[in-house]
Order: C-alpha cells, then sequence, then structure tokens
C-alpha cells in the first residue's frame, strides 16, 4: 500500500473542489446567486492561495540560494587553486547580497502571510454560511442569510486591500526616508 503525501497546495484544491460542488447543490439559493458566491467568494480565495504561493516560492528559492552560496563561500575559496578561490568566492558572496536584499526588500514571506490570512479568513467565513453557525444560525436556510454573507465577505476583501495598500505606502515612507539626499560642504 502506498500512501500519498498531500502537498497543502493540493489539499486546498480539494477543499474549494469541495466547497464549489457544494455550493452548487445548494437548492436554496439561485444560479445567479451561486455565481456571484463563486466570483465574489472562491474565485477570491483562489486568488489569494496564488499569490501566497506565488511569494512563498519566491521566498523559499532566494533562502535556499542564500544558504548554499553562503555554505559554498568558504568552501571555494579554501579549496579552489589558486586564481579562482577569490573571484569565485567574491561572486558566491555577492550572490548572497543579491539574494538577501531580493528578499528583504520584496518582504515575500510577509506577502504570504498577508494572502494566506485573507484566505484563510474567506474560508473560515465561508464554513459558517455554508453551516449556517454563528452569526448565520438565526437563518433557517442560505438564502435569508446571503446579503448578511456577502457583506460579510466585501468587508473582508475591503480590509484585505486596504492592509495591503497601507503596507505598499508604509514601504514607500521608508524608502522616501532612507533616501535623504548627501549634506554637500560648500
Amino acid at each position: 500500500m502506498t500512501t500519498e503525501i498531500k502537498t497543502r497546495k493540493s489539499i486546498i484544491r480539494g477543499r474549494i473542489a469541495s466547497t464549489e460542488e457544494f455550493v452548487d447543490s445548494l437548492n436554496d439559493i439561485g444560479d445567479s446567486q451561486k455565481k456571484l458566491l463563486q466570483t465574489n467568494w472562491i474565485d477570491f480565495i483562489k486568488l489569494m492561495e496564488k499569490l501566497a504561493n506565488k511569494h512563498s516560492q519566491k521566498y523559499k528559492m532566494l533562502n535556499v540560494a542564500t544558504i548554499v552560496c553562503g555554505v559554498l563561500t568558504p568552501v571555494s575559496i579554501n579549496l579552489l587553486p589558486e586564481g579562482w578561490a577569490i573571484p569565485v568566492g567574491t561572486m558566491l558572496g555577492v550572490i548572497v547580497s543579491i539574494c538577501v536584499a531580493l528578499n528583504q526588500s520584496n518582504k515575500y514571506y510577509i506577502k504570504e502571510q498577508h494572502y494566506r490570512s485573507f484566505s484563510e479568513e474567506l474560508k473560515i467565513e465561508g464554513e459558517k454560511y455554508l453551516s449556517l453557525i454563528e452569526k448565520y444560525n438565526e437563518y433557517s436556510n442560505h438564502d435569508e442569510a446571503f446579503k448578511l454573507f456577502m457583506e460579510n465577505i466585501e468587508v473582508i476583501r475591503e480590509k484585505q486591500i486596504s492592509a495591503y495598500m497601507t503596507s505598499i505606502a508604509r514601504d514607500n515612507k521608508k524608502q522616501e526616508e532612507n533616501m535623504t539626499p548627501l549634506a554637500v560642504n560648500h
């Protein structure tokens, strides 16, 4: 018997597919509401997951390059023949610096966490709606709870956009502060 190791990506894909099937099977909402659930909720989750995965891959790739080049730098300096050791060691050191700078300036890890957080928030809100629990338990069916759910999804999406824009503004301000002109002596 072989065991299949499921990646986070495949687990999420399966969850989303199951959710889409469940939404399609709902008899107490109309086709237009199902379409809104797809476009305003499920597709937004897919987008957040895609962006989180993209930034995660970049973060991990740059970290691996940093580690490998960081380890190879002293090895190359000590083991390569004279004439090769310094240039190769220098190039590896430059690659390490570039990778660290790219990770630092692009904040891939923070962006991954940002998108993953909003994806999870959307999923949790959807699970509450589909189960008609917590703030949705006062409704007897999904049709009655639909308006509240769409309002809550919109609040989450607006919060995501606001947080992202605030983050960009904060980063731009920090960059401007770090780029002060040099004092000129007369």
